[in-house]
C-alpha cells in the first residue's frame, strides 16, 4: 500500500483538475490514516476531501463526509493543533454553506472558522472563506448563523490596505 501522506499530496495536487485520481487518493489516504490512528492526517484529508468536492461541483457527496466529521468530533478531546482547526472548521464552514444551512452546529462552526482565519497567515486560506461570503449569507436562515457574520468574514480577507486578498495557488 502507498504512503498516506504521498496520497494526501498527490491527492491534493490533482484537486480542481483530474477530479477521479483526486478522489481516489484523498479518499485512500482518509482510510490509511484513520486505520493508523493518525488524527492530524485523518483530520487535514477530510478538509482536503471538502475543497475537492466543491472544486469538482459534487456537493451531494459531502453530506456523508459532513456525518463523518460529527461522528469523529463527538466527544473527541478537541484538535491536535490550531493549524489543524483552521483547515477543519475552514472546511466544514463551505460544507455546511453549501450543503446543510441549518445543521445543528452551523453557527458553532461558522464562529469558529472566522475566529481561526482572522489570524491565519495563509491567503489561500483566507481566499477560500471570502468565496463562503456569497453563497453563505444566500443560504443563511435567521436560526443557522448569525448576520454579523457575513461581515466579519469579509474582514477576514481584506489586507490591511483595504485589497481583497489573492488565492495562493
Amino acid at each position: 500500500a502507498e504512503q498516506p501522506w504521498l496520497l494526501f499530496w498527490r491527492g491534493g495536487g490533482w484537486i480542481g483538475w483530474r477530479y477521479a485520481e483526486c478522489r481516489r487518493d484523498l479518499e485512500s489516504a482518509f482510510v490509511a490514516f484513520r486505520a493508523q490512528g493518525d488524527t492530524i492526517g485523518t483530520l487535514m484529508t477530510w478538509a482536503a476531501v471538502i475543497f475537492a468536492y466543491v472544486s469538482e461541483g459534487e456537493l451531494v457527496s459531502m453530506d456523508r463526509w459532513i456525518a463523518l466529521l460529527d461522528e469523529m468530533t463527538q466527544g473527541a478531546p478537541g484538535f491536535p493543533s490550531r493549524g489543524v482547526e483552521t483547515r477543519v472548521a475552514g472546511a466544514m464552514l463551505v460544507a455546511l454553506t453549501w450543503r446543510q444551512p441549518h445543521h445543528p452546529d452551523a453557527r458553532r462552526w461558522a464562529e469558529r472558522a472566522i475566529e481561526l482565519g482572522r489570524l491565519h497567515p495563509d491567503p489561500a486560506h483566507r481566499h477560500h472563506l471570502d468565496h463562503q461570503r456569497s453563497p453563505h449569507a444566500a443560504r443563511r436562515r435567521r436560526d443557522a448563523v448569525p448576520r454579523c457574520t457575513v461581515y466579519q468574514l469579509l474582514r477576514v480577507v481584506r489586507r490591511p490596505d483595504g485589497l481583497r486578498s489573492r488565492p495562493g495557488w
